[in-house]
Order: C-alpha cells, then sequence, then structure tokens
C-alpha cells in the first residue's frame, strides 16, 4: 500500500484529519499495515482501471467494486470487460449502489485445474 509523501500530507494535513475522523492513520511504519482489514470492512470499493491486482483483490470481499476509467488506459480492457460481464464490478458512474455476486474462489479453480491435469480429478 503505498503511502502518502510527508510534504503532499502536510498540504493536506488540515483537510485530511477532518475528512478522517475514525479511520486509522496509518504511517507505514508499523509492523501490519490496515489494507485488508480496509477491505474486509468496506460498504463499497473504487478502484482505477489501470491495476488487475487491486480489481481482483477487491473483488474477493463480495462488496461492490467499481472501477473509474482512466484517460488514455486501454491495455486492460479485456479484463475489465470479464470482470463486468461476470457481475464481479461495474462501471463507477459518481453513485454507490450495492448488488449480489458471488465473489470468485480462484485458488479453488487453479487447484482443480492442476488437480484435473495430473489425473487426480475428472471433471464433472
Amino acid at each position: 500500500m503505498p503511502v502518502t509523501p510527508p510534504a503532499a500530507l502536510s498540504r493536506r494535513s488540515p483537510h485530511l484529519r477532518r475528512r478522517s475522523q475514525g479511520f486509522p492513520n496509518w504511517s507505514g511504519t508499523e509492523r501490519r499495515q490496515p489494507y485488508y482489514t480496509f477491505l474486509a470492512n468496506a460498504d463499497a470499493i473504487v478502484t482505477t482501471d489501470d491495476s488487475v491486482n487491486m480489481v481482483t483483490e477487491t473483488k474477493g470481499t463480495g462488496q461492490p467494486v467499481y472501477v473509474q476509467r482512466l484517460k488514455g488506459s486501454s491495455r486492460l480492457r479485456r479484463f475489465h470487460e470479464l470482470m463486468r460481464e461476470r457481475g464481479a464490478t461495474r462501471r463507477f458512474a459518481g453513485k454507490i449502489e450495492s448488488w449480489p455476486y458471488t465473489p470468485p474462489n480462484d485458488t479453488e479453480l487453479v487447484a482443480s485445474a492442476i488437480r484435473r491435469a495430473l489425473g487426480l480429478e475428472t471433471v464433472g
């Protein structure tokens, strides 16, 4: 998880302090970062379309995952189309809604493919 540089934070500190009342302040020096705690407690998540990791990590929460398109980014277009087709994400249009979807279990999908390839499991 990136840490905001101190110079940028100091310029924004008064505003950030007002807006982040009740949120933990992680400076990067603590042993455990709160990223997965934030994900686990989020009602909805907005990420950008320049990252596969952010989308795959967040869709495992089962919470609504919105993807904000960045100008000029198209290299991951097919991945994002697939995520929308599966109901795991929606384009962010400035409004947060909730919708049900089954979080994918990618680990089991990969393990099953390996077991089949080794002849330890049959398709069916």
